[in-house]
């Protein structure tokens, strides 16, 4: 169908507890080590600001991506609106959903960013934000993993 949307869509199995996982996910210094060097700033408040800022050389912080806080249940799910700040595309918004699951063998970790129209804009941002989201996860899991 012409007007269905398309979300990215990991899916991480970890052998650790939540709270690791969710510690990675919302701690500035932590987040900085796979997020492209930036951090996480929010209270995680429903409705309150999110940026991802990246700390410059001169300790100051240019803020990447801005968002607001959908939807907060601490070690269960973290969701957000991001607004795309590019003049690349006309598309200015899009979800990004963290999501903790209980599992038999560890807990799931689905990351889902989307909503992206079916036109060559949305396949672009769609493919672009895949490639991101392949190119951070590795270094995710390596922060989970490390953290005592």
């Amino acid at each position: 169908m012409e007007n269905e949307k398309k979300c990215v869509c990991l899916k991480i199995l970890l052998d650790v507890n939540k709270e690791r996982i969710w510690k990675a996910l919302t701690d500035p210094s932590l987040t900085e080590k796979h997020m492209c060097n930036c951090q996480l700033h929010s209270s995680c408040e429903i409705n309150s600001d999110a940026l991802w800022k990246q700390k410059n050389e001169d300790e100051t912080f240019t803020t990447h991506e801005e968002a607001k806080v959908f939807e907060y249940s601490p070690y269960n799910k973290l969701r957000f609106l991001i607004f795309h700040n590019s003049d690349q595309y006309d598309i200015k918004e899009s979800e990004l959903n963290f999501t903790l699951e209980d599992q038999s063998t560890g807990v799931l970790l689905k990351i889902e960013q989307g909503n992206f129209p079916q036109t060559p804009e949305g396949k672009q941002l769609f493919e672009e934000c895949l490639a991101g989201w392949n190119f951070v996860s590795e270094d995710l899991i390596t922060s989970i993993k490390e953290l005592t």
